[in-house]
């Protein structure tokens, strides 16, 4: 049978054309916490309105209606069993692939720690806050034992704070350990205020994205927004997200939404749909790779070891060429993640 539309159907459908959505979405960044356990919590404080029990199933709630299809937990407690808490709660929850824990590089036990908490696939790597990657904290202790997170075929989230953790901190560590997969929370520490970025943030975005196994997360939009509560209009984040673009293109960006710590700033759904608005716009593969694409490959494949890198100067003047992962250590991470039922969700 032939279906016909009339002239006001097909005239509605150019001037409202369909919006593309990403098939998948991961969101990469988000915190989980219980202040009913025995002992509290670190984070949040009392009195915020983020006190509360909060978990894989709340998070649902929310992000399932949105399209969110997989997870990934980021530490919000420096306490060392917090991470097995974590990994508790996600442990059989095929769409939540894995959590970035909490380790301090540099201090004593933490190579028995790493070991202990990277025999569980769904461990992935670490985050580093900015307080403890200053350069009082940055010994040859805290190098060594970035690189046994390398090895290992682990991550390093950097979580920025100020210009200083940007310029500084963060470009200290891509040139001491070039070979680690580093990604940058939370636009890079990026203004958001609807105006152009000063350059001295944007000649330290495009210089530490020189390294090409530097991602950086479109995370934490309306947090860091200055007005309060934040825009819903895209056209007010572009002038920082502009800047990322240019220096990580599509295949470094990933989205992450910092629930739900985003809560205080916007609504979950708003903040996304920002961030799918504006890489809409630069194409549906673009739009795949930053939504879920670019996280499994960091977050799961990592780099390939192909990959050339140019020689570093270490602090000490001696250059170093980048340690690369071993193929078979990826693989066969990646295989453990796969077998953890990673791609359920997917199929």
């Amino acid at each position: 049978m032939t279906t016909h539309y009339s002239l006001p159907i097909l005239m509605l459908a150019v001037v409202y054309p369909i919006l593309s959505a990403p098939t998948r979405i991961i969101d990469t960044h988000i915190h989980i916490f219980d202040p009913s356990r025995p002992g509290g919590v670190p984070f949040p404080a009392k009195g915020s309105p983020l006190y509360k029990t909060t978990l894989p199933e709340h998070f649902d709630a929310v992000a399932k209606p949105a399209g969110v299809t997989g997870t990934v937990v980021v530490e919000a407690s420096g306490i060392l069993e917090d991470n097995q808490w974590v990994l508790d709660r996600i442990r059989d929850l095929p769409h939540y692939p894995g959590m970035v824990g909490a380790l301090d590089p540099g201090k004593s036990g933490f190579s028995t720690h790493l070991q202990r908490f990277s025999a569980d696939p769904k461990f992935l790597g670490i985050r580093v806050r900015a307080n403890g990657m200053q350069p009082t904290h940055r010994t040859a202790a805290f190098y060594r034992d970035l690189r046994e997170l390398a090895e290992k075929g682990l991550i390093l989230d950097l979580q920025l704070t100020s210009m200083e953790s940007l310029a500084r901190d963060a470009a200290a560590i891509t040139k001491e350990v070039p070979e680690i997969p580093i990604m940058l929370n939370h636009l890079a520490h990026g203004p958001v205020d609807g105006k152009t970025p000063n350059s001295e943030w944007t000649q330290a975005v495009k210089a530490i994205a020189e390294n090409p196994r530097v991602y950086c997360k479109v995370s934490a939009l309306v947090n860091l927004s200055a007005k309060k509560p934040a825009p819903t209009e895209t056209s007010y984040y572009a002038p920082v997200l502009d800047v990322l673009w240019e220096a990580f293109g599509s295949e470094r960006l990933v989205y992450g939404s910092n629930w739900p710590v985003s809560d205080l700033g916007g609504t979950f759904a708003n903040q996304q749909e920002v961030v799918i608005a504006y890489f809409r716009a630069k194409g549906d593969s673009v739009l795949e790779n930053v939504m879920w694409r670019n996280a499994e490959k960091f977050y799961l494949k990592q780099l390939p070891t192909a990959i050339s890198l140019k020689p570093v100067f270490r602090s000490d003047g001696a250059a170093q060429m980048p340690r690369l992962v071993p193929a078979d250590l990826l693989g066969r991470r990646y295989s453990e993640l796969r077998s953890n039922r990673w791609v359920t969700y997917r199929n």
